[in-house]
């Protein structure tokens, strides 16, 4: 399949070139890209860059994510539904050129259904705190 770039890739386009699994973008080596000598890109350029990612990507909803860049530090804050885009988003602003670090401040949205096997109990708010949920019937 050919090598990566420090990434391992399964995806691969029609050249034979990893992709990257999330972003179905090549993967490319950002180690050594650097511009011209004392060249440093925009803050609003690289924020630019990012929300056009986040709005191109087909399973990204970003309408609650906010992107903020002082110095090529980039602070990602707001909800996303679910950690696959908390790690995607994250993912796809590192390997935007000129960032340096990227700050993930992003929150999953809290759902009215308890998810299994989160470790807390199933109390709802109508019931008191000794009070037992009826459990299945066996």
């Amino acid at each position: 399949m050919g090598t990566t770039t420090g990434r391992e890739s399964e995806f691969v386009n029609n050249q034979g070139n990893p992709l990257s699994s999330w972003t179905n973008e090549p993967l490319r080596d950002n180690r050594g890209r650097r511009g011209p000598r004392n060249y440093k890109r925009s803050d609003e350029r690289i924020s630019d860059d990012i929300h056009e990612r986040f709005d191109r990507h087909p399973r990204i909803d970003s309408r609650e994510v906010t992107i903020e860049v002082n110095d090529g530090d980039v602070t990602l804050k707001g909800q996303v539904h679910t950690r696959l885009e908390k790690r995607m988003i994250e993912e796809m602003a590192e390997d935007v050129f000129g960032v340096r670090n990227v700050q993930n401040l992003v929150r999953l949205q809290e759902t009215s259904e308890p998810h299994l096997g989160s470790g807390t109990s199933a109390l709802n708010s109508n019931t008191n705190p000794g009070q037992r949920l009826p459990g299945p019937r066996v």
